[in-house]
């Protein structure tokens, strides 16, 4: 995968209803944004 195409790719499976994101905090209490699998994107 390219530099800087990662994001751009979880953003179109989300728009396309293949995964879910939630905001939340990580271990260390850092904000992290969780990416889920849908029952589409298992399809």
């Amino acid at each position: 995968m390219e530099e800087g195409s990662l994001y751009p790719a979880l953003s179109r499976m989300e728009k396309r209803g293949w995964i879910r994101s939630e905001w939340g905090s990580s271990e260390t209490n850092r904000k992290a944004k969780y990416y889920r699998l849908t029952s589409a994107g298992r399809g």
